[in-house]
């Protein structure tokens, strides 16, 4: 069965074209979390895919899965803003929303008994990072 594969981000980001992997069992689709490497840099499948006029291109992410799913499963609007702001403080009415989804948020307060409030919540270092490389492809 041959499958054909959308590189979500990477050096290759939005490559599709003649990505293509025969896989020697019968299963639909690839695993969430199966890997695979090119041009030495290990990727592992997100488990989501989407329709092209040439078929169906399995997604594939050389980061975190879990972040991956992570935004993938916020709210539109939340997921934009993020996206567009990765590194501004997270508005208010959207806290809850990322604390609910398992994400942290931390203050800027240096010491809160002393500091008149912070200016804002952020998201960790890694997770702005991972939200800077991984703007909307544009199709």
């Amino acid at each position: 069965m041959t499958i054909r594969i959308m590189l979500v981000d990477g050096p290759h980001r939005g490559t599709s074209e003649g990505l293509l992997m025969d896989r020697s069992f019968e299963a639909a689709a690839p695993a969430p979390g199966e890997t695979f490497e090119l041009d030495s840099q290990a990727y592992a499948f997100t488990g989501t895919s989407q329709v092209e006029e040439d078929g169906e291109y399995w997604h594939a992410t050389k980061d975190s899965i879990e972040l991956f799913l992570w935004l993938k499963d916020l709210s539109s609007a939340t997921r934009a803003h993020l996206l567009a702001h990765p590194n501004d403080p997270v508005p208010t009415e959207m806290i809850a929303e990322l604390v609910h989804s398992g994400q942290a948020v931390a203050s800027d307060a240096y010491w809160p008994e002393s500091d008149v409030g912070p200016s804002g919540f952020y998201l960790r270092e890694s997770v702005q990072q991972y939200l800077e490389e991984h703007q909307p492809l544009e199709r």
